[in-house]
């Protein structure tokens, strides 16, 4: 499969289009679900893109996290990472 099928299918469409945008911020919070949980395999990733890991997200297997655009273009294509999507702040109703 190709690298640019597998982004697709694991990048949330509206972070997909947000990363689709040359003046996106040069970092972004998202939620990042892995296969197998957060281990030293993810968050040596992290640190090799300068991520800024914030919370444990045990019930998905995965965090939260500051990313660069180029960050998750990168991590996606990793066998650990299963998906990531926009981590939007939550207003209440």
């Amino acid at each position: 499969m190709e690298h640019s099928k597998i982004r697709q299918e694991k990048i949330e469409p509206r972070l997909r289009t947000m990363l689709a945008d040359p003046s996106v911020a040069d970092s972004l919070p998202v939620i990042v679900q892995t296969f197998q949980g957060v281990n030293p395999q993810v968050l040596d990733m992290l640190k090799v893109w300068k991520g800024t890991y914030k919370d444990d997200l045990s019930i998905i297997k995965g965090f939260t996290a500051d990313l660069s655009p180029k960050a998750i273009e990168a991590l996606i294509l990793s066998d650990l990472i299963k998906a990531i999507s926009y981590d939007a702040q939550f207003n209440g109703l």
